[in-house]
């Protein structure tokens, strides 16, 4: 039974939180009607402790520090000249993702050259350029065989250099990458979450009513890749299908979600 005395508490809460919505709407309409420097800065500033908060939610060395609050600003300001009032969702939750997806970037781009063979950073390399000459001479999407007829590489090691060159790669592959915007979301006290935990959070009604757009085969295959982080090989045995249709339905679903995810949304998912 609720305690009485809680209700006062409670409702001042729930007034607290409609003030805070309505300025936070008061401040994008005067933006996206005056999109001045001002108004700009208005709204980053309000929202910057948020950077503040996702830079903590990483490990980093102290020299760190300056760089990932930069880059985390970064992300900010793109949250806020890609945010829409049509949203139904708050710019907080909009902008966490977009954040941590520059700071995911970040870190990718620092570990490139530790982390990854020599071999396969070549390798992918070279498949990441020739699915551009493939795609710029035909309208389909490539496959893993036309891709390791025009490199010379196997199919396997096609599928080797999309699934793990791409995750320390982020301008390349972006439509494999696995370590994503969406690998954390927010709970409803502005704490991290990890994606597996991501149904029992409201940012799940956002990523459910995304991915409701995609045929129910498109949208099992991005839950197991991008948020159980299986591999390509994993997910054809549960499915009972074939590594290259995994591929081929990845590419279709990303491709698809570029039309309703922002551009650093969909890189930090494929982000």
């Amino acid at each position: 039974m609720t305690d009485r005395t809680d209700e006062p508490n409670q409702l001042y809460e729930t007034e607290e939180r409609e003030k805070e919505r309505e300025e936070e709407r008061a401040l994008f309409a005067r933006y996206i009607e005056d999109p001045t420097p001002l108004n700009e800065e208005r709204i980053v500033e309000k929202f910057k402790p948020l950077v503040y908060r996702i830079v903590h939610k990483f490990k980093y060395q102290p020299d760190q520090f300056d760089d990932l609050v930069q880059v985390g600003s970064y992300g900010l300001l793109l949250a806020v000249r890609r945010f829409d009032l049509e949203y139904n969702y708050r710019f907080s939750t909009y902008a966490w993702q977009t954040i941590q997806g520059e700071i995911q970037r970040y870190f990718r781009d620092k570990t490139w050259a530790i982390n990854v063979p020599r071999d396969l950073k070549e390798r992918s390399l070279k498949v990441f350029n020739a699915v551009n000459e493939l795609n710029a001479a035909s309208e389909q999407e490539p496959t893993v065989a036309d891709i390791a007829g025009k490199t010379g590489f196997s199919e396997e090691q096609v599928l080797e250099a999309m699934e793990l060159g791409s995750a320390y790669h982020p301008q390349s592959f972006k439509d494999n990458e696995r370590e994503s915007d969406i690998s954390f979301s927010m709970s409803d006290d502005g704490s991290a979450v990890t994606s597996h935990d991501l149904s029992n959070t409201k940012r799940s009604i956002f990523w459910e009513s995304i991915l409701s757009n995609l045929t129910e085969t498109e949208s099992r295959v991005v839950k197991l890749y991008f948020f159980e982080q299986k591999t390509q090989k994993e997910i054809a045995d549960i499915l009972v299908t074939s590594q290259m249709n995994v591929s081929r339905l990845t590419r279709k679903a990303l491709g698809k979600l570029r039309g309703m995810l922002a551009p650093e949304d969909l890189e930090n998912l494929a982000m």
